[in-house]
């Protein structure tokens, strides 16, 4: 995850790292470094705060994992949502009602 060895960038601003997305702090109060997954029946979202260039390992991080295919809610990732909301309350920032910058899953 430190160095990024292949030149890519996704159409929200995302770089890849080892196959984990990294989202810049522009698009994302502290940045994230972010993977998600999904099987048939389940969906799952893990992100880090990043920690490229520190030295030490990443101060939170939050894993949510579902019973079901790709949860929506008024076409919000509910999975990602909820992660990134506790990841955000976590650093003391509350969370905007607009999701529309966070990192996802799908949909974008």
């Amino acid at each position: 995850l430190e160095f990024r060895r292949v030149l890519f960038r996704s159409p929200w601003g995302d770089s890849l790292g080892l196959g984990w997305f990294l989202t810049p702090e522009a698009n994302f109060p502290g940045g994230a470094v972010w993977k998600d997954g999904e099987i048939t029946g389940t969906n799952t979202y893990v992100v880090f705060l990043p920690w490229v260039d520190t030295g030490k390992p990443s101060e939170a991080g939050v894993f949510v994992m579902t019973n079901c295919d790709s949860l929506l809610l008024n076409d919000v990732e509910v999975v990602a949502a909820v992660a990134d909301d506790v990841l955000l309350t976590m650093q003391g920032i509350t969370p905007s009602a607009d999701k529309s910058n966070y990192p996802r899953v799908f949909g974008r």
